[in-house]
């Protein structure tokens, strides 16, 4: 969904309808637990707009799927983040740590580079179809208004 320039959420929110100047989605997994988040820098004036925006892509994700080109982008794209971070000895050691710390087998770069193309986009799919739930969503703000009953009702897929 977002990870720069070629994401859907940066082509549609940002670059089509001019909502935001920032979006991205991001994950944080832990060995019990995880989250998938959107992150969005958006004028006050617009923050209705965009929620509705980014809903309308996540629905659409939901009920047609992702693409098998967008599989293929998403894929390069995180390969190639992943070989420029290999140079830095700072992310080496926590990507080793971190399997070492959640007691999962080690594995090489090039191991987890080859399971990333493996990933399909019925793979995704089936994940989106499991976790883009109404009851799963949640939003939180940072401005300077105070809660807004509207933005609820658009948490809906």
């Amino acid at each position: 969904m977002g990870i720069s320039f070629t994401s859907r959420l940066f082509k549609e929110i940002r670059e089509k309808r001019g909502l935001c100047y920032h979006i991205r989605s991001n994950s944080n997994n832990w060995a019990d637990v995880g989250n998938w988040g959107i992150y969005a820098g958006v004028a006050t004036a617009k923050v209705h707009e965009a929620v509705a925006a980014i809903m309308y892509e996540l629905s659409l994700a939901f009920e047609k799927g992702v693409t098998d080109e967008e599989v293929t982008v998403a894929k390069k794209r995180l390969k190639t983040i992943m070989a420029f971070k290999s140079e830095d000895p700072e992310f080496m050691v926590e990507y080793y740590g971190r399997q070492e710390v959640f007691g999962m087998p080690i594995m090489t770069l090039s191991e987890n580079l080859a399971k990333i193309d493996a990933v399909t986009s019925d793979e995704i799919n089936a994940l989106v179809r499991k976790y883009f739930l109404t009851q799963n969503l949640n939003l939180a703000l940072v401005w300077n208004r105070g809660e807004d009953a509207k933005l609820q009702t658009l948490l809906k897929i």
